[in-house]
């Protein structure tokens, strides 16, 4: 069933005397339960179509559609997980988790008992007194998205959440968010420079040109499992990632 349709979507960026294309002619279709990574080079939109569908931003032409309603401002049917794990050093896991509902004004007794059992479903009930400097990268991933989820957004918005990982840990990592993104049925746009990262996680690829950014590609991927690590070593990975290389590179 779709679930996200971005129809004709432009954005230019206007000053006192010049304006800028950032995007043009951007549309594709979500459904849900899909898994979508964005990929392109630097300054092509990755990050500025996650703002707009978000609604932090208007475009300045097309529309944005989730479930059928028109979006026209920040609304509470996304969640927005970041580059950092936006974390607060001095609150612990458990109160990091309920900040999401906070700033949601979603906080009540039956949203804090869903978000601490996602904390005890994944792997983190001994950790919720526990502060984020004592936790793992990963860990901390793992409370982030875990914060994300507990108000029951209906798609996930990831803007390279894994970049300040090193590279072991984020294969764990990868496993990890991947499977519980899977457990709870969430729809998910994930941006990335990372191409590989993008085939081990997602179900379809969309490439981007350079400024003014464009749609080049939009590729599935099928390697016939889900898991982020079985993909890597698929006898079809070598040439998909050469495919996406050279949409990316041309």
């Amino acid at each position: 069933m779709e679930l996200l349709k971005i129809e004709n979507i432009g954005l230019i960026y206007q000053s006192e005397d010049s304006e800028t294309a950032a995007l043009e002619n951007i549309s594709f279709s979500v459904n849900e339960g899909e898994f979508i990574a964005i990929v392109g080079p630097s300054g092509g939109g990755k990050t500025t179509i996650l703002s707009l569908i978000a609604g932090l931003i208007k475009p300045t032409g097309g529309k944005i559609t989730i479930g059928g309603k028109e979006i026209t401002r920040p609304h509470g049917e996304v969640g927005y997980m970041l580059q950092r794990d936006q974390l607060f050093e001095w609150r612990n896991i458990s109160d990091n988790v309920n900040l999401g509902l906070e700033i949601q004004k979603k906080k009540n007794p039956e949203t804090i008992a869903y978000a601490q059992s996602l904390l005890d479903k994944y792997g983190l009930k001994e950790f919720k007194k526990h502060f984020p400097s004592q936790l793992s990268g990963g860990m901390r991933q793992r409370v982030a998205l875990i914060r994300t989820l507990a108000f029951r957004p209906k798609i996930l918005l990831l803007d390279e959440p894994f970049s300040a990982l090193d590279f072991q840990t984020r294969l764990h990592v990868h496993d990890d968010i991947s499977s519980i993104i899977a457990n709870e049925h969430k729809t998910v746009l994930l941006v990335t420079h990372d191409i590989s990262e993008a085939i081990a996680l997602s179900d379809r690829i969309i490439v981007l040109s350079p400024r003014p950014g464009k749609i080049k590609a939009d590729i599935p991927v099928r390697l016939g499992t889900k898991k982020p690590r079985e993909k890597r070593d698929s006898p079809l990975y070598p040439a998909l990632f050469e495919k996406i290389w050279k949409e990316v590179s041309s």
